[in-house]
């Protein structure tokens, strides 16, 4: 199997999509913990789907102004 991995670690694990995916398009993304390093696999879903899950970064900035404007208003 060949792989790649994210070039840092997140708190959850490794993230990796499998390069012979049939579905180069939209490839299945896996995760792992750096602790059981593959040796336990989870499925996290197709790419897009899985990319869905962030925000970008002026939605993060509108949610912490939101935020922010809450805590002052207090």
């Amino acid at each position: 199997m060949k792989h790649y991995f994210s070039d840092h670690e997140l708190a959850y694990g490794q993230y990796f999509v499998c390069t012979t995916d049939p579905d180069q398009t939209n490839p299945t993304v896996y995760s792992t913990d750096h602790e059981v390093y593959f040796q336990e696999i989870e499925n996290e879903g197709k790419l897009e789907n899985f990319l869905d899950r962030f925000m970008t970064k002026e939605e993060f900035l509108e949610t912490v102004k939101e935020y922010l404007e809450g805590k002052i208003k207090k």
